[in-house]
């Protein structure tokens, strides 16, 4: 038995460790890029510039590749596209103008296209059926850990170094990444078609284009693909509020530690590593409810994560904050498992591909507008930013609540376990 156990399990602890990996080497990058641009050129717009033309190409073309990895062999479609990550990162120090960093960061966006989905479509061709929750939360771990370790390897790469080691050693750990992948062997093939994509009507890289593209073309193709499911359709849509949630989010922290904590340097950090330490222990324990229905720890995690950021604002000391910002990440991390498990029992594997290229650049215009209106609320001052929060991390969850708390079968039966060949 257990040796039946380890062999189920060794491709998803691959992965995860992929995963991982280049999470530590991502985060990296995140920091270091920030800190070059200022450094080298002093310029905020030319931040702004730079950290823009990273995301266009996701919202541009990142829709159109999930086709191509579904048809095609995702493992070796992470591998390519993390070696040419790795190379365009190390790149980056040896610039001597600002228009090069531009260039390499949209050469940076068009590998990040295929890089995550396919990673994410693994999911789908490795965990076995009945333990969507363990193997998703093996994964969600995988994602959680470098946002804690992430930012404790800076200071000491910059104590020892410089800048550019930033770079590099997240270029090695990218490369790293791939090794992991190496053992799973190919991946089979899929026949299924694609959905249709209606056309927006417009020039692709005009502003009507855009939007259409993103907001148009991909929405209605998310649709054809999740329609026939009410649950995974409700996953996906409080998917997309809950992102808008944490963009509003973002700001009302940075806004929040700085006037409740002005003393106090680094509050932002220690509460942001909170939460992600948070983060880690509800992916580990999700599985391990098991008295709790999936959907039921869905729908009871996204509504009490909001009342968390609700109180946040009256909470009375940076101790308490923090402790409340576990809370909140144990039950974002917890629910997280949950929508991966229920994706991936609900959506044809077939399908694994588009799904997550098309939902990646939706969420992050989702986390875009969030942010635009976290700023403006705040202003109105920080309880009003939590209320914002709460409502749309909670409100969604409360009208789709039938679809959780009495969830449909099933319109689709996963295909048997594949085997890499």
């Amino acid at each position: 038995m257990s040796a039946v156990l380890s062999r189920a399990t060794a491709p998803i602890t691959r992965l995860a460790g992929s995963i991982f990996i280049l999470g530590l080497g991502t985060g990296l990058v995140l920091v270091g890029l920030p800190l070059l641009i200022l450094h080298e050129y002093g310029t905020g717009l030319g931040l702004g510039l730079v950290i823009g033309l990273r995301i266009l190409p996701n919202f541009l073309l990142g829709p159109s590749v999930g086709g191509y990895i579904d048809a095609r062999d995702p493992r070796r479609i992470a591998i390519v596209a993390s070696l040419a990550s790795a190379a365009f990162t190390v790149l980056m120090p040896l610039t001597s103008a600002l228009w090069q960093l531009c260039v390499l960061a949209v050469a940076l966006g068009l590998t990040s296209m295929f890089t995550g989905p396919a990673r994410m479509a693994l999911r789908s061709w490795l965990i076995p059926e009945g333990r969507e929750m363990d193997g998703n939360a093996s994964i969600v771990t995988a994602e959680r850990v470098p946002d804690v370790l992430g930012p404790a390897m800076v200071g000491p790469l910059l104590v020892v170094g410089d800048l550019d080691w930033l770079f590099y050693g997240g270029g090695l750990l990218t490369v790293l990444a791939c090794v992991p992948l190496l053992g799973l062997g190919r991946m089979p093939r899929s026949s299924a078609p694609e959905p249709a994509a209606r056309a927006s009507g417009a020039g692709l890289l005009s502003l009507r284009g855009i939007v259409g593209r993103l907001f148009t073309d991909n929405a209605r193709s998310l649709a054809e693909v999740v329609r026939v499911d009410g649950t995974l359709s409700a996953l996906t849509i409080t998917g997309f509020t809950y992102v808008f949630a944490l963009g509003v989010g973002r700001i009302f922290l940075s806004e929040y530690s700085i006037r409740h904590f002005p003393s106090l340097h680094g509050a932002l950090g220690y509460l942001m590593a909170a939460m992600a330490f948070g983060g880690i222990l509800g992916s580990i324990a999700a599985p391990r409810l098991k008295r709790i229905q999936p959907n039921r720890l869905y729908f009871i995690g996204n509504i009490l994560e909001g009342v968390c950021w609700l109180l946040l604002p009256f909470t009375p000391g940076f101790a308490s904050a923090c402790a409340l910002m576990v809370v909140a990440g144990v039950l974002e991390s917890a629910a997280t498992v949950v929508f991966f498990a229920e994706v991936q029992i609900r959506l044809p594997d077939s399908f694994s591909g588009r799904y997550y290229a098309m939902l990646l650049p939706l969420t992050d215009a989702c986390m875009l507008l969030g942010a635009v209106v976290g700023g403006t609320v705040v202003l109105a001052g920080l309880p009003w930013a939590a209320v914002v929060i709460c409502l749309a991390m909670a409100a969604p969850i409360v009208l789709l609540g039938r679809l959780f708390l009495q969830p449909t079968t099933p319109a689709t039966t996963r295909a048997p376990q594949k085997q890499a060949t």
